[in-house]
């Protein structure tokens, strides 16, 4: 219970919710670049790790500080690990997701 009540907490501190109900282009006028982040493949879903469980990979080397906003690619790489949950509820369940860096 108290894990659960831990992600809950952080859920609601990471504001996921703002992820999943403003579009792309709200997203982008908040979080300067963030579209920008999409285009040139910083982060996608790369499928499954041979256990089954959704794999979302942030690719480091398009990485340059200096390109947005640190609060841009925070919210960039939570959106990132939001999209490897939805696939995580489309398949049977699995325990856990990847990310990598």
């Amino acid at each position: 219970m108290k894990m659960f009540l831990n992600a809950l907490k952080w859920r609601i501190v990471e504001r996921l919710d703002e992820l999943i109900e403003l579009s792309d282009e709200e997203l982008d006028v908040k979080y300067p670049k963030f579209i920008q982040q999409m285009k040139i493949g910083k982060g996608y879903l790369r499928g499954a790790d041979p256990l089954g469980r959704p794999m979302s990979v942030v690719n480091t080397r398009l990485h340059h500080k200096s390109d947005q906003p640190a609060e841009t690619i925070h919210r960039f790489t939570l959106y990132v690990c939001l999209f490897s949950l939805e696939q995580y509820f489309v398949q049977p369940m699995t325990p856990l997701f990847g990310l990598q860096f």
